[in-house]
């Protein structure tokens, strides 16, 4: 315990929760291979996966740097202070690269006792082909060069947003909790302190209101626009599944046409075998899904709305037994609507 204070104290970001989550989740499947100590105010760690893909995280007093390097894809994650994290990523794929900036911004939230809470998550996406990257950038081989080394040169574009006049699709998603990011004289203006808004190009999607609010909130609607199933998303995909929350809110990217126009342009995204993996085991196993599982809206969104018949049979008999309306029940949670099944299963005997 006074080890960790003492590295608390000599390194305060790492002392915030929000700060130690986002390191957490950037390192994950990745194992430690050295520590680079460089003065009393600074370390290097460095990782490396079963793919041979490379991390490297600079800690300094009030500020986190964590580069990842891959076959398809290099990251670079910022965190300047207890309040800001900048990510900057760009993936590889067969006709093009995907351009992705992250701005997240925390602040103490009087909704979460004062907790550092996300309130702010911006998100500009480039669909660039490597036709249109062969304009610009003076490459032999672009499509041979490797992430790194797109990434390097693009540097130039992305700080002053000159992506935008060379990628073939540009799309902006932010969602916001507290207030509606009304910028007026340069000044955020709350409008509401309840407020929640989520928008892709301007246009609000009205059916991530109803999700559960909790702190990390806006992640999971993040999560969610884009599909995936974790252990961050599951009570929200539970919901989805009886009915409290809009399917709509599920793979929206999808939905919206954004992920056609983007694999039209730069060729379709790699299957990530952890994500199919962990959504596979959960639907089958929570909802009882018969069929083969692939990371497609469809096929997903088929797993999550399937209705096992024993299941609504026990529902219908503990509404009837207890009295209760079907809306009622599906606002319990999972531990008491199992309480009242088995003792539904008690009455029985």
């Amino acid at each position: 315990m006074a080890k960790k204070e003492n590295i608390y104290k000599r390194f305060p970001i790492l002392d915030v929760e929000w700060v130690r989550s986002e390191l957490m989740d950037a390192i994950s499947g990745f194992e430690l291979q050295d520590i680079s100590i460089r003065s009393k105010k600074s370390f290097n760690c460095y990782y490396m996966n079963s793919e041979k893909e490379k991390i490297k995280v600079a800690i300094k007093a009030n500020g986190i740097i964590i580069k990842k390097s891959g076959r398809s894809i290099a990251e670079t994650i910022i965190i300047p202070d207890a309040f800001n994290l900048i990510k900057n990523t760009l993936e590889k794929r067969s006709k093009g690269i995907i351009v992705e900036n992250i701005h997240k911004r925390y602040a103490n939230s009087k909704r979460f006792e004062g907790q550092k809470v996300l309130v702010d998550l911006w998100s500009k996406r480039y669909a660039i082909s490597y036709i249109s990257l062969g304009a610009f950038l003076k490459l032999a081989n672009i499509e041979k060069a490797k992430p790194q080394e797109l990434f390097e040169q693009l540097a130039l574009f992305t700080q002053h947003d000159h992506l935008q006049a060379i990628s073939n699709l540009v799309t902006d998603f932010s969602t916001h909790m507290d207030y509606v990011n009304c910028n007026v004289n340069s000044k955020n203006i709350a409008l509401n302190r309840f407020s929640d808004k989520t928008y892709v190009n301007n246009i609000e999607l009205p059916y991530y209101h109803y999700l559960t609010d909790d702190i990390d909130k806006l992640d999971r609607i993040y999560d969610l626009y884009r599909g995936i199933i974790s252990k961050k998303t599951i009570s929200d995909i539970d919901d989805i599944h009886y009915g409290l929350i809009s399917p709509e809110a599920f793979k929206a990217k999808d939905n919206l046409g954004i992920t056609t126009k983007e694999n039209n342009f730069v060729g379709e995204e790699t299957i990530n075998e952890e994500q199919l993996s962990y959504a596979t085991g959960y639907l089958k196993t929570k909802y009882g899904y018969p069929g083969p599982i692939s990371l497609d809206r469809d096929t997903l969104l088929a797993a999550i709305m399937y209705r096992n018949i024993l299941d609504d049979d026990k529902i219908i008999e503990v509404i009837k037994q207890f009295n209760i309306s079907y809306s009622e029940y599906m606002m319990l949670s999972e531990y008491e609507k199992e309480k009242l099944i088995k003792g539904l299963t008690s009455l029985k005997k």
